[in-house]
């Protein structure tokens, strides 16, 4: 990036009181939620892993499944 340009938020300036991070959201604030939509899987309407969520897609795609990720195709 061109000295000239700054790009925020930006965790490493010294910036007294400014937001360090973006991530450690509580897993039970609602407003974090998110949605997978879908008419392929025979489950029932309950939550999901959203690690979940990139095997069962590449599985749909008939995409091989790399070995050692975290979650597991749900279908």
């Amino acid at each position: 990036v061109d000295p000239n340009f700054r790009i925020f938020p930006d965790y490493f300036a010294p910036i007294k009181g400014a937001l360090r991070g973006l991530h450690g959201y509580s897993p039970d604030a609602s407003c974090s939620y998110g949605f997978f939509l879908t008419n392929a899987l025979s489950t029932k309407k309950d939550e999901i892993k959203v690690v979940d969520i990139f095997p069962t897609i590449l599985k749909s795609l008939k995409i091989k499944v790399p070995n050692g990720i975290d979650g597991k195709c749900l279908r």
